[in-house]
């Protein structure tokens, strides 16, 4: 058996460009683009027990038959693939039966599986958004194109109320291909002045390219902690 995983386009560039295959085994690839902590490459395999339910779930939306639901059109478009009975749907759709249990499970592992870095890149902010760092994970190298290089930052408060923003590019004639192999890392600019208080965070947005097998890929990496409300 045979799962394939596919979100595509959407409204917000960069274009979601999420790709996940499982078969034979449980062995699993990854690709992850967009509004993720780490993007890249990951790879491994999943756990026999949790292998054996994503099967039975697949095999039942298989023989539930083909499926193609009306989609938005600022919507990602998300393929599920089973062997070569396939379903068509909307990111935001959240369809009942064995379809729905299937493209739940695939949804959930596209940031379960970042735990499993092949070649990868990461945003790391350290504590209090006192700086920030992209990191990279795995054995083998993720190559970047660092002259679409941006840093955003917001600091929110209350109930998600925007009390300053910040935001920086890579200058023009700066570095472009890079490879980013074992022990790589990137201090990014911080200079955005923010001392978060205690009912405040700041959410980090970097902006960049990767290559894939297919080419130059536009990628955004988030670090978002959750507001503690009253």
């Amino acid at each position: 058996m045979k799962i394939t995983y596919l979100r595509r386009g959407g409204r917000v560039p960069p274009a979601d460009r999420e790709a996940l295959t499982l078969s034979g085994d449980g062995a699993f690839s990854l690709w992850r683009s967009v509004n993720t902590p780490a993007c890249g490459r990951f790879a491994g395999q999943l756990p026999a027990g949790e292998w054996a339910q994503l099967r039975q779930a697949a095999q039942a939306a298989a023989q539930a038959g083909p499926l193609d639901r009306e989609r938005l059109p600022d919507s990602a478009v998300e393929t599920l693939q089973v062997d070569e009975v396939a379903a068509r749907l909307g990111h935001t759709d959240q369809p009942e039966g064995a379809w729905g249990d299937l493209i739940g499970h695939c949804r959930a592992l596209l940031t379960q599986l970042l735990d499993a870095p092949q070649a990868a890149v990461a945003l790391e902010v350290a504590a209090g958004a006192a700086g920030a760092r992209l990191v990279q994970r795995g054995s083998l190298p993720l190559h970047l194109d660092l002259s679409r290089l941006a840093v955003r930052t917001i600091l929110w408060g209350g109930y998600y109320e925007q009390r300053g923003q910040w935001q920086w590019q890579a200058p023009a004639g700066g570095p472009r291909r890079v490879a980013a192999g074992p022990g790589w890392s990137l201090d990014l600019s911080f200079a955005h002045g923010f001392t978060p208080r205690a009912d405040e965070v700041v959410h980090t947005y970097v902006t960049l390219a990767a290559y894939d097998q297919d080419g130059l890929v536009d990628v955004s990496l988030v670090d978002a902690p959750a507001l503690k409300l009253a």
